[in-house]
């Protein structure tokens, strides 16, 4: 291991008696969705979804704890850039998630981590995370950022999506040839300022109607087939945290 500007959180076991019947109840509010607890060395355990009401556990979930669990073994200097992941198998939505994490790599300016969320000693999902150190006040970096689209209509002008039963606010534009979505998370005082929290949080929300763009780009064929006869599945998925926010403004 390499050594590192930012203190590296030590690698760290449970030492008391787990309650794996209480750490396995549903919840409700976003912030405790997002907090893991740790019953292992680097190995964690999430809560299932208890506004989910499907059978299959919801992608965004196990993304969003996936990155929790890696933001446990680093130093809060340090922040995620970027992850990629692939979904192996579907997880079971009453049951709770396992997340095992490997430190790949701790050096100067970067640290990586591995994890893999496990359901019934089965992988559902496998994930890399990279963190960078924080660029500190007055260092300049090269920025650039995209125009936003044009002709989006601001988040009130938009209706609401009431198709996925999780916390906080997704609203829709007018579909086109294309999909605009706008998202809030609920105002916890649990989410606090770690921005850990909100990246999961966006991570979370990131994975609704995604296979939704996908329709519309293949609208003819989706309803000449039917809803009821199209197979459909999210495979990978990545996301690029470029600065700070808060994901629930």
């Amino acid at each position: 291991q390499n050594s590192s500007k930012s203190q590296i959180v030590p690698p760290q076991e449970e030492d008391s008696i787990i309650d794996f019947e209480a750490l396995s109840k549903p919840v409700h509010a976003l912030s405790e969705l997002l907090k893991l607890s740790l019953i292992g060395l680097d190995r964690f355990i999430g809560p299932p979804d208890a506004n989910w009401t499907f059978y299959r556990t919801f992608g965004g979930l196990t993304v969003a704890q996936g990155l929790m669990a890696a933001c446990h073994t680093v130093s809060s200097e340090r922040r995620v850039h970027s992850l990629s992941c692939y979904f192996l198998l579907g997880g079971d939505a009453i049951l709770p998630i396992y997340y095992q994490v490997s430190r790949t790599r701790d050096g100067q300016s970067f640290s990586n981590r591995r994890v893999q969320a496990m359901q019934k000693d089965r992988v559902i999902l496998e994930m890399q995370v990279s963190f960078q150190d924080a660029v500190p006040p007055g260092i300049r970096t090269l920025q650039h950022q995209k125009s936003p689209p044009l002709n989006v209509p601001p988040p009130e002008k938009c209706a609401l999506v009431k198709t996925y039963p999780v916390p906080g606010e997704l609203r829709r534009a007018p579909k086109r040839t294309a999909q605009e979505i706008w998202f809030r998370a609920p105002s916890e005082p649990g989410l606090g300022n770690w921005q850990a929290v909100h990246c999961a949080a966006a991570a979370l929300y990131s994975d609704h109607s995604v296979l939704d763009t996908v329709c519309i780009a293949h609208a003819d064929e989706v309803l000449e087939a039917g809803l009821r006869n199209l197979s459909a599945a999210t495979l990978s998925h990545s996301m690029w945290f470029h600065t700070s926010f808060r994901a629930d403004s």
